[in-house]
């Protein structure tokens, strides 16, 4: 809620907001938000199409909600505390891929925002055009929601497909940055475009959990993309990817745990996990992670992993 306006009026400052469909699902906050956003909305003059949630049903169920009224070329997701920066951050997306139709995303750089007042630049990077290859290369494609333009991908039998595979499988991903992503670079390549259009709130909405719950969160939403890659997009490729970043998220949650316990475990990550458990520090979460892991023993060998 505290963010809500900022991004509202960032949004009024967009060059391209005329030709822009903005489209919000309200679902049954309790904090004011949506009285915020509906007063910005009129002191900004920014149109909005909103519905509404019968029940809190969860970001889930709310983002690919949203997808269903997307019916235009491209398509952005705006969290709210994020803020777009540049007024021509959606112009300058739309306008590379009208030019170049073998990609599907538009990425650009952005600002990080401390309580303290600092900024950070959040990705010292150049520009390149990159492939879901490059996932293995220590993640180099940035995944916050905001940096991304893509181009349109949410047919409505892909749709289909993906509301029957969550139901089926009862994988909780689809709102994540990384699935637009995995999407994206299944259809085509993406575009990194190091300048700064898109202004991040840290300790805002993705940004306040610790090292630990982050490379839980991560290594769950990349197992589930794996898989997802594996029995819907039939990927090879990104299914192999998707595994080694979760295999990668899951060792670094597991190092975290290590350093935070090791004066009262030892070395042993086990032993970390049931003292995490005894403590309240995300462990039974990790040890969910473990057992899914080490049941998967064969997809880590195809992707060149093995887990002692």
């Amino acid at each position: 809620a505290p963010y809500i306006e900022r991004m509202v009026k960032s949004l009024s400052e967009q060059t391209y907001l005329p030709r822009t469909k903005i489209f919000v699902v309200e679902d049954c906050s309790t904090d004011g938000s949506f009285e915020i956003l509906r007063e910005s909305a009129d002191r900004y003059q920014v149109p909005m199409t909103v519905f509404f949630n019968d029940r809190n049903m969860g970001m889930d169920y709310t983002v690919r909600r949203l997808y269903r009224f997307v019916d235009t070329e491209y398509f952005a997701v705006l969290d709210p505390d994020d803020f777009y920066i540049s007024p021509v951050r959606l112009e300058k997306a739309i306008q590379f891929l009208e030019k170049n139709p073998d990609h599907y995303a538009h990425i650009c750089n952005y600002m990080k925002f401390s309580k303290d007042g600092s900024k950070t630049i959040a990705v010292p990077d150049s520009q390149s055009s990159r492939t879901f290859d490059n996932y293995e290369e220590s993640r180099p494609i940035p995944t916050a929601t905001s940096m991304a333009v893509f181009r349109n991908f949410l047919t409505e039998d892909f749709l289909d497909i993906l509301d029957q595979y969550e139901r089926d499988v009862r994988l909780s991903f689809i709102s994540e940055d990384d699935f637009r992503n995995v999407c994206a670079f299944h259809f085509g390549k993406g575009y990194f475009d190091n300048f700064i259009g898109v202004g991040f709130q840290d300790g805002g909405l993705w940004s306040s959990g610790t090292r630990i719950d982050d490379g839980i969160m991560a290594c769950k939403i990349f197992y589930d993309l794996s898989l997802f890659s594996k029995n819907v997009l039939h990927d090879d490729s990104s299914f192999v990817t998707c595994l080694k970043v979760a295999c990668e998220y899951y060792l670094k949650a597991v190092d975290s745990l290590h350093y935070l316990l090791r004066n009262l475990t030892g070395s042993n990550w086990r032993n970390s996990i049931h003292c995490a458990d005894l403590f309240g520090v995300g462990g039974q979460n990790l040890s969910w992670v473990v057992d899914i892991l080490l049941k998967q023993q064969n997809d880590f060998r195809s992707a060149g992993v093995i887990l002692q």
